[in-house]
């Protein structure tokens, strides 16, 4: 699935660095799919529901203590 992460406002690089030491979580950079996906991260959502939970609270709390 396609994460738009556009309203972060962070570069690629920012993004990724972002991803993974504060949500820790590793996802594919949008960008590397094409220039019109510069913004959004790929979650690769095949997996137990129970681990797709954890990673979008991962990714709420990291959202929430940056803005």
């Amino acid at each position: 699935m396609w994460l738009d992460c556009r309203e972060l406002h962070m570069d690629n690089e920012a993004l990724r660095s972002f991803m993974i030491e504060k949500a820790g979580l590793g996802l594919n950079e949008g960008y590397t799919f094409g220039r019109s996906l510069t913004g959004y991260m790929r979650l690769n959502a095949a997996c137990p529901r129970s681990t797709l939970k954890q990673a979008m609270n991962q990714l709420k709390e990291a959202v929430d203590a940056n803005t």
